[in-house]
């Protein structure tokens, strides 16, 4: 029971320490832009805040970046561009 009420506690602290206005967050991933349901659920999932941006996500190998395009940048050689499914 106490550890129950331990995670309880860690994750009411968590969830008041996100940004009052995470609805006015944006973060697009593959370009489509994370409902603030979905991005709520991963920061508190994960314990962090997500900085808005651009991030792309290749479910077959699990890696993830922010998108390089959004910058005005193209990597070349990057693991989006060389990950290939066997």
């Amino acid at each position: 029971m106490r550890s129950l009420l331990k995670s309880v506690f860690a994750v009411l602290v968590f969830a008041c320490a996100l940004p009052a206005a995470a609805a006015e967050q944006v973060v697009i991933v593959n370009g489509v832009r994370l409902p603030p349901s979905a991005l709520a659920a991963l920061q508190l999932a994960y314990r962090t805040i997500i900085p808005n941006g651009r991030y792309w996500y290749d479910a077959a190998s699990g890696l993830w970046g922010r998108d390089p395009q959004a910058s005005g940048t193209n990597v070349a050689g990057s693991a989006r561009s060389t990950i290939r499914p066997r």
